[in-house]
């Protein structure tokens, strides 16, 4: 059953469907990184390694 069902699959539809899901999630990441509240995030965390600890080393 499994082997008629590969046989008729038409394989030239996979290299476009994997396509339109690797543009998918990278225009995903894209505004999930630009998004409004991650403006604050990324200000604190670029602050992180100049950050002094109460021992005087850096944190």
């Amino acid at each position: 059953m499994i082997r008629e069902a590969l046989t008729h699959l038409h394989w030239s539809v996979l290299p476009v469907v994997s396509m339109f899901m690797f543009l998918s999630v990278f225009i995903g990441v894209i505004f999930w990184a630009y998004r409004k509240e991650s403006k604050e995030v990324y200000s604190q965390m670029s602050g992180l390694p100049l950050e002094e600890t109460s021992r005087g080393g850096i944190k």
